[in-house]
């Protein structure tokens, strides 16, 4: 009997009545609801970042984005080849825009808004992506708390409603690590050459940027793990990286170097336009905080969030694979750090051209707030019942999430 059990081919199963029919219309549920934790982050966006979009006037970049972007493309390449090479590409961007629909703060600033927009969807994408790999539970809202906490935060809204290409940044930020992580997964050249063209699409929108590809190679350094004695290949969000993914992942930096480089020549040959930054000093570091908490009371919510984040699910455990912790702690203080400590020598620390490391937090902190949840349920489990531990496991986020709401909203 135990044999015939544990083989379902031995015993015949009667068909349950309609079970053929919720078999068809069980994907036809998922995939609505699959797409919900996407849309629903970005439709908020949306309507936050769009809300009185033309309300304020243009400001002194706005009108440089002006200036440069309706000269004829001819000129505007002239133009970068003397100043603000490092802003070429978006001026060629804004060019047909400002072209067909004028030069109006409306017409200008919805570029930013649906590139905004995106990225938060993506975050989403990106934070269910790696909460599955990561092992956390309810991987779906963490995806989803990801995309509205980015919505939610005032600096998330105000790029998008300028028009500068840094919501593009965050965007193209986000898309480069989701092909990341794509590419471990999958192996296929094709998955690393898109990996390669958005990270080159990040660094042309913003050149600091391009320090998003050493977080990259720290957490391949982090998560690699060597392959079994038999020589099999789990997938590599499951635990196991070869040492062919650090080649092709520095294959793919070369390549986007290499297009990058004229870019970078003009730009350092253009660096007394920076002459304006001033060195870094601890307000410079508090503003980053701020800007990145939402408001200044919830640094330390985020601060505490962002280390449960870290710990949540398998967590930075070396040869656990690129999961969610592994990702986003390096991606958060990698850049502004490095950026940070340049400036002390040679300023060149702006904070709105580390805004692409905004998303790396926000995940952080969602991941903390669904582990802070099951921390809880583990803590009152025997004690009450299954359902009221349901319950009462989420009160701590959801107070956490209200707090966060309150504070954003009175910023």
């Amino acid at each position: 009997m135990r044999g015939l059990r544990s083989d379902p081919a031995a015993a015949p199963v009667r068909p349950r009545p309609n079970a053929g029919r919720a078999h068809e219309q069980r994907p036809a549920v998922r995939r609505p609801l699959g797409w919900l934790v996407v849309t629903v982050p970005a439709l908020v966006e949306l309507v936050v970042g769009g809300y009185r979009i033309s309300g304020p006037s243009f400001w002194r970049d706005e009108g440089y984005t002006i200036t440069g972007s309706q000269r004829p493309v001819s000129a505007i390449f002239a133009l970068v080849q003397h100043e603000d090479a490092f802003h070429g590409l978006y001026l060629l961007l804004m060019h047909p825009v400002i072209a067909i629909f004028g030069r109006s703060e409306t017409a200008l600033r919805v570029p930013s808004l649906i590139a905004m927009c995106v990225a938060v969807g993506l975050t989403a994408a990106l934070g269910r992506r790696l909460a599955q790999a990561s092992g956390l539970p309810a991987a779906s809202a963490v995806g989803m708390i990801a995309g509205l906490l980015l919505a939610a935060l005032p600096v998330t809204t105000r790029y998008a409603q300028e028009g500068r290409p840094y919501a593009l940044t965050v965007l193209f930020a986000v898309l480069a690590t989701y092909l990341l992580v794509e590419a471990c997964a999958r192996g296929a050249w094709r998955w690393w050459a898109l990996y390669s063209a958005a990270l080159l699409l990040t660094g042309l929108f913003d050149l600091a940027a391009v320090l998003l590809a050493a977080s990259h190679g720290v957490s391949l350094l982090v998560a690699r793990w060597p392959k079994p004695a038999d020589g099999a290949a789990g997938p590599a969000t499951a635990g196991r990286l070869s040492g062919s993914v650090l080649k092709r992942w520095l294959a793919a930096c070369v390549a986007a170097s290499i297009v990058l480089s004229p870019v970078l020549v003009f730009s350092f040959r253009q660096s007394a336009q920076l002459d304006w930054v001033q060195r870094p000093n601890m307000q410079s570091v508090m503003g980053l905080l701020q800007d990145f908490s939402g408001a200044t009371a919830l640094i330390p919510v985020a601060g505490v969030l962002a280390v449960l984040g870290c710990i949540a699910g398998r967590g930075l455990r070396r040869g656990g694979g690129l999961t969610l912790a592994v990702i986003c702690l390096p991606w958060f203080v990698l850049p502004p750090s490095l950026l940070l400590a340049v400036s002390l020598v040679h300023p060149v620390y702006v904070d709105r051209y580390i805004l692409f490391c905004v998303p790396a937090l926000v995940l952080l902190a969602s991941a903390g707030l669904v582990w802070l949840a099951r921390l809880t349920r583990q803590r009152i489990a025997g004690r009450v019942s299954a359902r009221r531990a349901t319950v009462l496991s989420v009160v701590p986020s959801a107070a956490l999430a209200v707090l966060i709401v309150v504070s954003v909203v009175g910023a």
